[in-house]
């Protein structure tokens, strides 16, 4: 019996009509590196044409800028239900020591700016010694656990790190 009788075809048939079937050793190395080949120039050319453009949320002018001096992670019980956040004490130039506090909710916006290049980061992403700006809503209090003693604490609307 041929391999036409056995409903197979023969390899320059299945040249001809380019319909290659799994053969005993897999699919057809060619296709099989075509389509790696595409798939890896898909995967490199999709992260910058569908990449957001980056803008801030607020336009306005920060409100504090300060070098991150500890930080810490907390939970808490707030009306709306429990909220995690992270607190952030800052020295405000020319001062050293901690001079201020901030509450960053882990929703509030955070921007990473590396060599004037601004991207999307997150609360967790901020260290101590990085440079921040700080957008607040006006409100500020004084005596909380969030910021050092007889300094203000402001929550955050907005950060954005300077690396």
């Amino acid at each position: 019996m041929t391999a036409l009788q056995e409903g197979g075809s023969s390899p320059a048939e299945k040249a001809v009509s380019g319909h290659w079937r799994l053969s005993p050793r897999g699919i057809d190395m060619r296709r099989a590196k075509l389509v790696a080949a595409l798939m890896l120039a898909g995967i490199a050319g999709c992260e910058r044409a569908t990449a957001p453009n980056v803008s801030l949320v607020l336009a306005r002018t920060p409100d504090a800028l300060g070098v991150v001096t500890s930080s810490s992670y907390a939970t808490g019980q707030t009306p709306g239900g429990p909220e995690r956040y992270y607190d952030f004490w800052f020295a405000s130039p020319p001062e050293t020591a901690p001079s201020a506090g901030v509450a960053v909710v882990v929703s509030t916006p955070v921007f990473l700016s590396r060599q004037g290049v601004l991207g999307r980061a997150s609360a967790g992403s901020i260290a101590a010694g990085d440079t921040i700006q700080v957008w607040t809503d006006g409100s500020s209090a004084y005596g909380t656990a969030d910021s050092p003693p007889g300094t203000p604490c402001y929550l955050a609307t907005q950060i954005v790190i300077r690396r």
